[in-house]
């Protein structure tokens, strides 16, 4: 089972805002998917992948994000970087989204929504 732990500043723990690449790589290995995997799932080649998660492709196409997500069986929100994201982080590593963010309200508002 995935373990994955979600603080109240994510940003700064990694220096920088949390870019497309960057959800995009926590939820594929989450799953435990390799980038080539997902480029056939969804039509493209591992490059595309693999330019996206190092940033080299820092705006991907709609299209593209949207065959991504459904290859990896998520919103394309959570890619995108909404509240989305982390309700499937949580899905993935099989726990309550309270569990996440403990006393945050943020995180209580997630688990009652």
């Amino acid at each position: 089972m995935a373990e994955f732990r979600y603080g109240s500043s994510v940003e700064n723990r990694m220096r920088g805002p949390v870019t497309i690449g960057m959800r995009l790589r926590l939820l594929r290995t989450a799953l435990d998917l390799s980038q080539r995997d997902i480029a056939k799932a969804a039509g493209y080649r591992q490059s595309t992948v693999s330019a996206i998660e190092a940033g080299d492709s820092p705006s991907p196409r709609d299209s593209t994000l949207r065959a991504i997500a459904g290859a990896l069986g998520i919103d394309v929100e959570a890619l995108r970087g909404d509240v989305t994201f982390v309700r499937e982080m949580a899905r993935i590593a099989g726990v309550d989204v309270r569990a996440l963010g403990g006393d945050d309200p943020a995180f209580i508002f997630l688990a009652q929504s």
